[in-house]
């Protein structure tokens, strides 16, 4: 899979992926690994509507975390008596769900001017792949990210982004 400008994208049907990966990086926290059917292009910031092979009415959108080939990632934090979050913090790897995307407008504008992301819990999701085409397409853009979370149980690719830090 490939990244690309929002404007070159065209919107896939519903198509069945399979999971690659699942595991917890925090607290009520969790790394989802799927490998669609029909790779897509999307951007940094865009997001894919997971929903269940059973039920077309059990359906969340969740940003891409990132690629690894042909295989997405998408954390999300699984809710107490989430329908959507326990079904798929039960998923191991053969499993099957559906994905609609990718969709959104949420994207880098390309400008040399200064950035500050803020994000909380599992809404940091979309801003390693913008800081890695940061890095790569302006070096010298000063960046800052502000991340908060409730508890420190919470925090989850602190490692990921000290490294990030140090290349800023």
């Amino acid at each position: 899979m490939k990244t690309q400008n929002i404007s070159e994208l065209r919107k896939p049907g519903i198509q069945p992926c399979a999971v690659v990966a699942n595991e917890e990086i925090a607290h009520n926290t969790w790394d989802l690994r799927l490998r669609p059917q029909t790779p897509f292009s999307f951007a940094p910031g865009q997001f894919v509507v997971l929903a269940t092979t059973d039920s077309a009415k059990t359906k969340r959108a969740y940003s891409i975390a990132g690629t690894d080939g042909d295989t997405l990632h998408f954390v999300f934090k699984r809710v107490e008596n989430g329908i959507l979050t326990n079904h798929l913090a039960r998923l191991k790897p053969g499993d099957e769900v559906r994905a609609q995307g990718p969709r959104g407008q949420f994207a880098l504008q390309p400008t040399e001017r200064p950035k500050l992301f803020m994000a909380t819990g599992v809404g940091l999701a979309p801003f390693p792949m913008f800081l890695d085409t940061l890095l790569n397409d302006a070096p010298n853009v000063p960046v800052r990210l502000l991340f908060g979370v409730r508890y420190p149980e919470e925090i989850f690719w602190e490692e990921r982004f000290c490294r990030l830090a140090a290349l800023n």
